[in-house]
């Protein structure tokens, strides 16, 4: 009989879901107010919530979320806010008191009644079973009070996230609460057409947010759509379940793209990284929930046409909005970068260098945009150097009929129909291909045709 003493390590099967999670989903939203000093990047909507408390009631928050977290979980299935509100008012104090101390006798030897009766023992505790940041001592120590005094705790919970909820997060989660469903949809079932199996969605859900997370002692992952979190992944843990909360959209393009990294665009995707002042963009959005084109010219002390073209290389690792003040906004899609360098890993360690060599080569020699092309004549990838971008975008152009009239909704489409959204936005190819005359436009806006003496002279 053979003994296999050391063999591969392979991830262990998790089982996976997606929802909406109303509940927790509200409640994350409140935990994350505590959280606007240490994690900066936060949605614009947590830093305003955040500001508009008073000290009393962000300390309140600080207690109920870091200190007393465990007596807000519900074994009950309400589907919205109010109704957990509701029944969160009829459980008895002592219950909620007991949660809490539940979840740190599982941790020690101490006993329920030993951690009440001694002030530092409690403490002690706390600090045992923290994986987190530092214990703040006087925190808890108002907590081991509270313990002390479950109807005045249970009415502190329930007074602090009623009108935590009504005063501002009722508004804001009519606000979101369809965008994240459709989120959910999205995820579930990916678009029908797209080619794009949900069991692939689900597998890259697993590699770019469960598995930074980690897997130890998780039976389940359950995957939850957030508004709030911004680039950052939260999590509630609870037993062997991990509910993870995530930005759906700004991650979109990596979960819902229909085929993997090829070598070409992970090329163009590495060619982007090179430039330090890029990096320094980079940084400085990863410390910002956005910035338009002028506070990042601020911070870096360059020029507008100089940071317009490094937002332009780096459009493939961010999220551009048109904000209502009509400025563009830029946000750090950060699983960009995890997708490239997991890209990176498997072309080299899985594929194997030496199996990649002759296909780079042959492209690396392949003259004008064909490179790019897929067998299918898509551009599956952006160049970084201006004379390959300025190929594919004859290329693109080439799809526009001479003498022919297009509105802006048509040439987005035309432009989507041979470039796919993940490899580029419609409206910087649309943008770039006016730049540099491949088409005109009219001064309104509202018609574009090709530039036929731009095909003359070449």
């Amino acid at each position: 009989m053979a003994l296999t003493l050391f063999e591969p390590a392979s991830p262990v099967p998790v089982r996976s879901r997606i929802g909406l999670e109303p509940v927790y989903n509200v409640l994350n939203s409140m935990a994350l107010l505590n959280l606007v000093d240490t994690l900066p990047a936060l949605n614009g909507w947590v830093r305003a919530a955040a500001a508009a408390m008073t000290p009393t009631e962000r300390h309140t928050n600080r207690l109920i979320f870091e200190g007393m977290s465990a007596a807000l979980v519900s074994n009950a299935a309400e589907t919205d806010f109010p109704a957990y509100l509701d029944a969160l008012t009829t459980r008895h104090p002592e219950a909620l008191r007991d949660a809490v101390l539940a979840q740190l006798t599982d941790q020690g030897a101490h006993t329920s009644a030993e951690l009440l009766a001694d002030s530092r023992a409690y403490i002690a505790q706390v600090k045992r079973a923290s994986a987190g940041p530092p214990v703040d001592e006087a925190l808890h120590t108002e907590v081991h009070a509270l313990l002390n005094d479950p109807f005045k705790m249970h009415d502190l919970i329930i007074t602090h996230l009623r009108a935590l909820w009504e005063s501002s997060l009722a508004a804001e989660w009519a606000r979101v609460q369809r965008l994240l469903e459709n989120s959910v949809r999205m995820l579930q079932h990916s678009h029908p057409g797209s080619g794009l199996a949900p069991e692939q969605i689900m597998q890259r859900l697993q590699t770019f947010v469960g598995r930074p997370a980690g897997y130890d002692n998780t039976d389940e992952i359950v995957f939850v759509p957030s508004q709030h979190t911004g680039h950052y992944t939260t999590q509630l843990r609870l037993g062997t379940t991990r509910w993870l909360f995530f930005d759906a959209i700004l991650n979109y393009w990596v979960l819902l793209r229909e085929s993997d990294v090829g070598e070409a665009e992970l090329i163009g995707r590495l060619s982007a990284l090179t430039e330090p002042v890029r990096i320094r963009i980079l940084a400085l959005l990863a410390q910002h929930h956005e910035l338009t084109p002028q506070e990042i010219m601020e911070q870096l002390g360059r020029s507008q046409p100089n940071v317009s073209r490094y937002l332009k290389s780096l459009s493939m690792y961010l999220h551009e909005r048109r904000g209502k003040d009509g400025k563009k906004h830029y946000r750090l899609a950060p699983m960009q970068l995890d997708l490239t360098f997991h890209a990176l890993k498997r072309t080299v360690l899985d594929a194997g260098l030496s199996a990649a060599e002759p296909q780079l080569q042959q492209q690396v020699d392949h003259e004008g945009a064909g490179r790019w092309l897929n067998e299918q004549g898509l551009v599956n990838a952006w160049p970084g150097r201006e004379r390959d971008r300025l190929a594919v975008l004859e290329y693109v152009a080439e799809h526009f009929a001479p003498g022919q009239e297009y509105t802006e909704k048509e040439v987005n489409a035309l432009i989507t129909q041979w470039v796919r959204p993940h490899v580029r936005d419609h409206v910087t190819i649309r943008r770039d291909l006016v730049d540099y005359q491949f088409l005109r436009r009219a001064s309104d806006g509202s018609r574009y045709w090709r530039n036929t003496e731009r095909d003359e002279q070449s």
